[in-house]
């Protein structure tokens, strides 16, 4: 969620944990900067494992051949 909007952010986190916006207001700053650093953590593993995914499928639409040529 890095560099996400406060509303956006405010929503994940309460939809995540099951909060609504007055408790997520009552949590400590220092534990809702844990869990975001976390969730930004996860999205870019997610993302990686997305690509690499896309990767796989390619090269078997290619036949397996290495998109450098090998």
């Amino acid at each position: 969620m890095k560099d996400a909007p406060e509303s956006l952010l405010d929503y994940e986190l309460c939809k995540h944990f099951g909060w609504t916006p007055q408790e997520l207001y009552e949590q400590d700053a220092r534990v809702i900067e844990e869990f975001v650093v976390i969730f930004n953590a996860v999205n870019e593993y997610e993302r990686g494992e997305t690509k690499k995914a896309r990767r796989g499928k390619l090269r078997e639409k290619m036949g397996g051949v290495n998109a450098r040529g090998g």
